[in-house]
């Protein structure tokens, strides 16, 4: 792997690839980790935000689609 140090001093951008998308970051790798950590910890929050309001509107349609077949 890569020393971390030596990357924190050699570098002030880095190109990231991740299933097949490129992502530009600038600063060093430790600016690098946390900046992708929170995106990934603001994408895996916004995941669990959509699948709470695709439940909800999931049993409104459940509800409202058992009243029509009565």
């Amino acid at each position: 792997s890569h020393d971390r140090d030596l990357l924190n001093r050699c570098v002030d951008s880095i190109l990231h690839l991740d299933q097949q998308k490129l992502t530009f970051y600038t600063g060093g790798y430790d600016e690098f980790e946390r900046t992708r950590r929170m995106k990934m910890e603001q994408q895996a929050a916004a995941r669990v935000k959509q699948e709470a309001q695709r439940k909800h509107m999931q049993s409104f349609v459940d509800r409202f689609r058992a009243k029509a077949s009565k």
